[in-house]
């Protein structure tokens, strides 16, 4: 195998090993990710900047979804990141919701 195949073949395997790290469930986002999203974002910007979302909501009366990740919480706790879609199709806002753990 020469040089230009090894590295097109490096360069696949390290694509499809990324995809899979953003799409594998449990994959949280950092407080450092959670500033890179604001407001009139589109959801591919989202999805650039923090990857794919855990869930994804409609919640009735709302205009667009909410996505939902998984942020880190110290002492045990969980918490949820949301991003909020408008009726545009941009981030209307995003919030940090805590799930206490009994």
């Amino acid at each position: 195998m020469n040089t230009t195949s090894r590295n097109l073949l490096a360069t696949a395997v390290l694509a499809v090993a990324a995809a899979a790290a953003q799409a594998a469930p449990g994959i949280s986002v950092s407080a450092a990710q959670e500033t890179a999203v604001h407001t009139g974002m589109t959801p591919a910007e989202v999805r650039a900047a923090i990857g794919r979302p855990e869930r994804v909501f409609h919640f009735a009366g709302e205009n667009g979804a909410t996505w939902r990740y998984t942020a880190p919480q110290v002492n045990d706790g969980a918490a949820s990141f949301l991003v909020d879609f408008g009726a545009d199709g941009r981030v209307a806002a995003v919030s940090e919701q805590t799930d206490e753990i009994d």
